[in-house]
């Protein structure tokens, strides 16, 4: 009895280490303008609040179905369900794509709160001194960054659809694709990125994995502070990678989930009459030097010159050869 009371003690103790050591750095989170005592976590760059809270908040109602794993908060006819590790949500029966899945941590179920908060009208910003601000009255001011964000600045232009800031670090635009240096337009989209961005202040929104197979951060590009980062018309005026399709500059390349994916879907169709980007496959060919890639392959050949298969075997036997770069 005692053994079995021991190890049902440091169990305790284990679960309760591992939430106060994931919580150890937690964002401080304020309530219209008034700090509040909330079990909160910052992952893959989004704030996660644990359900309970959420709700109590936002004078809400909370269900949970336990066979589906499904969190439901239902306020003012606007409903929204949340599957534990899915990356997609129901707001009123739609289907909506998340930046970061609900979880359950040590055993609380934990929630992207700008996601259900933004949608029942609330705003959610972030501080750079850490502080992650609710409000159901005001915007967030202008001192404030929307969740998720950070500011950085431009020191060289690569191409374009990638630069270096000066950190050193080098940004890979999410969602979009622009020629390779040497290929048709992409002197003309290096530039359009470099009269834009270089030695200027950007700010960069992450949006699912954080870097890609080279080791670039994934990011949105905003030139302006947006308000809303979901509202389609500050996503066309400001974010460089839907001004790169609006200009003719890039085409769509989607690879895993890309929240802004039918935004920019439609406005490459705007731009080329149809989605330029619509056909794909798990290797992208070159048709002139018989080259084939993996769609991340920093050396793909523009998109007018391009063929795609859905296997290696396929690629081979169409008489291609692999990439040296990115060894598919």
């Amino acid at each position: 009895m005692k053994k079995s009371f021991s190890i049902a003690v440091l169990s305790a103790i284990l679960i309760l280490a591992a939430f106060v050591s994931t919580y150890a750095n937690n964002p401080q989170i304020t309530f219209n303008g008034q700090p509040i005592e909330a079990e909160a976590i910052i992952k893959d760059g989004r704030t996660l609040l644990q359900a309970r809270d959420i709700t109590e908040l936002l004078g809400g109602t909370i269900n949970w179905n336990e066979e589906l794993r499904q969190v439901t908060i239902i306020k003012n006819y606007i409903n929204i369900t949340l599957t534990i590790d899915s990356t997609y949500a129901a707001v009123n029966n739609e289907l909506v794509l998340l930046d970061v899945p609900a979880q359950i941590i040590a055993d609380r179920t934990m929630l992207p709160i700008r996601f259900v908060a933004e949608n029942f009208g609330v705003y959610v910003s972030w501080h750079p001194d850490g502080i992650v601000a609710i409000s159901t009255t005001t915007p967030p001011a202008s001192n404030y960054l929307p969740e998720g964000f950070t500011e950085a600045v431009v020191e060289r232009v690569i191409d374009g659809d990638t630069f270096m800031l000066t950190t050193g670090e080098r940004v890979r635009f999410i969602g979009v694709d622009a020629p390779e240096i040497g290929e048709p337009g992409a002197a003309e989209a290096t530039q359009f990125v470099r009269s834009k961005t270089l030695g200027q202040t950007v700010w960069l929104e992450a949006d699912g994995n954080d870097t890609d197979s080279f080791g670039r951060l994934r990011r949105y590009v905003w030139l302006q502070v947006p308000t809303n980062p979901q509202d389609e018309a500050q996503i066309r005026a400001y974010q460089l990678n839907a001004l790169l399709l609006e200009h003719g500059h890039a085409t769509v390349m989607i690879i895993g989930n890309v929240r802004n994916e039918a935004l920019f879907r439609q406005i490459e169709t705007e731009q080329f009459g149809q989605p330029a980007s619509q056909v794909t496959g798990s290797f992208i060919g070159n048709a002139n030097s018989q080259i084939f890639h993996v769609p991340t392959c920093t050396s793909l050949p523009a998109p007018q010159n391009r063929t795609y298969f859905n296997a290696r075997e396929d690629a081979i036997a169409a008489g291609h050869r692999p990439c040296g770069i990115c060894n598919p």
